[in-house]
């Protein structure tokens, strides 16, 4: 789900890989020991490879001659664009018609696409991060006329009027994922910075999980929780990063609500060894993988994007033809300092699997 300076107090921030105890367990504040332990073997677990294919095996052939309107948040952000990029070389893989919308992030802009696909009889519409409260009435015309209405990357509910399903992956867990690396590289003290995005569902669901689980750690704090939206995250960040670190140096864990968030941020901060503070985001994207390798950033819990986007057509093709639909599996992974040289410089992490061979046989008929 998925571009954005900062003040002299910036050079208070640190990005540093290490642990800030190299125990096993921490004190809470009831006396209590709290497992690192378990933490680490979460998070390594997230952090290994995903090769095995667990999606569909199985579905009818290509639909002949569909139209398909795909719609995305915002090409300005890699997340948004990734899947729209993939969208195009699926909608070829599948033998259709697929226009390609750049939403720039913009709510008019969605509903003015989706009554433009009404008026010229499209298929189907497919919606990429996009929450469907802020197209209900034009969803609710489109499933009217017989649309099929598909959504990735949404968290959105399918109901008779809204989309006609949701492309199934882990939201919770890339939350729980990211935490618990924290957890375990802090040493069961972490003291967090949260920045979530609740206009996209997918971050605000994400973030929630992670916020949940250093609850739950005992011994960790969430030193500050704050809220931005996309269109004012290239100069809110960086203050809102440095304002907090200025406020309460004990801060050791900056948590963004996606990566394209932090982009334009993380550059500016100056690391200190007195001062470690590990970064993490949500996506996998290949800024913020480049800023791990560099050991500007620690951690970023990814989800394979263009991945969904062809699974998000062949749920479109299955429903075309009156059959349902069918859980994808659309695998996450928490890409970290440990195992960011698996991913090839430059690229998304887009998962482990040839899922793109597989797609193309269902589709074909074999």
């Amino acid at each position: 789900m998925r571009k954005f300076i900062a003040g002299t107090a910036a050079g208070l921030i640190a990005l540093s890989l290490a642990a800030c105890s190299g125990g096993t367990a921490a004190s809470s504040g009831n006396g209590e020991a709290v497992d690192v332990a378990k933490y680490q073997t979460a998070a390594e677990q997230a952090m290994n490879p995903e090769s095995v294919w667990k999606g569909p095996a199985t579905g009818p052939a290509a639909k002949a001659g569909a139209k398909v309107m795909f719609i995305s948040c915002g090409f300005a952000a890699e997340g948004c664009k990734g899947p729209a990029d993939a969208a195009r070389e699926a909608g070829t893989a599948i033998g259709w018609d697929v226009t390609v919308v750049d939403g720039k992030f913009d709510p008019q802009i969605y509903s003015r696409s989706i009554s433009q696909a009404i008026d010229q009889k499209y298929d189907a519409i497919i919606l990429n991060a996009i929450s469907a409260d802020a197209v209900a009435e034009p969803l609710k015309a489109a499933r009217a006329a017989g649309i099929v209405v598909g959504s990735w990357d949404g968290a959105n509910k399918p109901s008779d009027t809204g989309v006609s399903f949701e492309v199934d992956e882990p939201l919770e867990q890339q939350g729980i994922n990211m935490a618990n690396y924290m957890i375990w590289k802090t040493g069961g003290k972490a003291n967090v910075s949260l920045l979530n995005a609740p206009e996209f569902n997918v971050v605000n669901t994400w973030v929630t999980a992670a916020k949940k689980t250093f609850e739950e750690c005992g011994t960790c704090t969430i030193a500050k929780d704050d809220q931005f939206v996309s269109s004012d995250a290239a100069t809110r960040i960086p203050t809102l990063i440095s304002s907090n670190l200025r406020q309460n140096p004990n801060i050791n864990v900056v948590i963004g609500g996606y990566d394209a968030a932090l982009i334009s941020a993380v550059p500016t901060l100056t690391p200190t060894p007195e001062k470690p503070v590990m970064i993490g985001g949500f996506n996998g994207i290949s800024a913020m993988l480049q800023f791990i390798r560099d050991g500007k950033a620690s951690a970023t819990s990814a989800v394979a994007i263009k991945w969904g986007t062809w699974a998000a057509f062949d749920n479109v093709n299955r429903l075309l033809q009156d059959q349902p639909i069918v859980e994808q599996k659309i695998p996450t992974r928490l890409i970290t300092t440990e195992n960011v040289k698996d991913i090839t410089p430059g690229s998304q992490w887009d998962g482990d699997a040839d899922y793109k061979s597989t797609f193309k046989t269902i589709w074909a008929g074999k």
